[in-house]
């Protein structure tokens, strides 16, 4: 927000949604709550418009997802959730017992936790969002106080037994390129599908990422981006695709997930038109040798 000084308490609309300013963070910057709950705000970005008027006020723009909202569990899920508490018992701060009380925290979804990591009584806690991204730096040090507060370190003042020394991280994104070729059908080309191949890919890393708290290993696999490409309509073949410049399969290193990085066509080939028979200036003279020998053949 730039030309002046916004109160706590000041409303701005951005979208469909309201938000409060509960906090001034630097020089023309500010944090906001929306005043809808669940996770359908967490996408809006853009142009605010105060509903309270403020003076000097030349723009405001809400501009990055500190705390991701979340809908209410639905009954299946915390069944689920339920039953399988039953098969790990929390207690006393053993590894079950972080998980549980990390996850249960506003805007955190997966959890790994670390014991002994950096000598005894040690822990370190790694998590991403309940949107299975990267936490912001204020996400982080929110759970860093929940657990563990900085300057209160091992005395028992979060979440965290007396006598455990709590690091909490945020996941990492690891970036994959991927180059491939494509033929196209006809009537499509990239501009008209680049939208389509974007969205494929990122929904495989999303559920790969969904899958990082249970699994000691993410790894991408070229096989599938293929797949979910020749499904999309306008997709007539996917060849030569490679991860990172090279044909192998990409492993996520530990505590990372996946992330598009650059996306290259090496290749485009449109399809033929239906009914028309295309072949090269060899094959074609050829075929024109075999025709005038046939006609000037004697036959008994």
């Amino acid at each position: 927000m730039t030309g002046t000084d916004v109160e706590r308490g000041t409303r701005f609309n951005c979208g469909d949604y309201n938000y409060v300013v509960i906090d001034k963070t630097g020089d023309n910057t500010y944090e906001l709550q929306c005043e809808t709950a669940g996770a359908a705000p967490n996408s809006v970005y853009g142009d605010m418009t105060p509903i309270d008027y403020v003076q000097g006020l030349e723009s405001a723009e809400l501009t990055q997802l500190l705390i991701p909202g979340e809908d209410e569990e639905d009954t299946e899920t915390f069944r689920q959730r339920y039953f399988d508490s039953l098969d790990a018992r929390a207690f006393g701060g053993n590894i079950q017992d972080y998980k549980e009380k990390v996850g249960a925290l506003q805007g955190v979804g997966g959890v790994k936790v670390y014991p002994v990591w950096n000598g005894p009584g040690t822990v370190r806690v790694v998590f991403t969002t309940s949107e299975n991204k990267v936490p912001s730096t204020e996400l982080v040090q929110t759970v860093q106080t929940a657990l563990d507060p900085e300057q209160n370190h091992g005395e028992g003042l979060g979440l965290a037994p007396i006598g455990h020394y709590v690091t909490v991280q945020g996941v990492t994104a690891q970036s994959v390129d991927v180059s491939m070729h494509i033929e196209f059908k006809s009537g499509w080309d990239w501009d008209n599908s680049q939208s389509d191949i974007y969205d494929v890919i990122d929904g495989y890393f999303a559920e790969l990422s969904a899958a990082w708290e249970d699994n000691d290993t993410l790894i991408v696999r070229i096989s599938q981006i293929e797949s979910r490409i020749l499904d999309l309509d306008g997709i007539l073949d996917v060849t030569n695709t490679r991860l990172n410049n090279s044909s192998a399969n990409v492993e996520i290193a530990q505590d990372c997930i996946p992330t598009r990085g650059t996306v290259t066509i090496s290749k485009i080939v449109r399809s033929r038109k239906p009914g028309v028979q295309q072949t090269d200036s060899r094959a074609r003279k050829f075929a024109q040798r075999l025709f005038r020998a046939g006609r000037n053949a004697q036959w008994n």
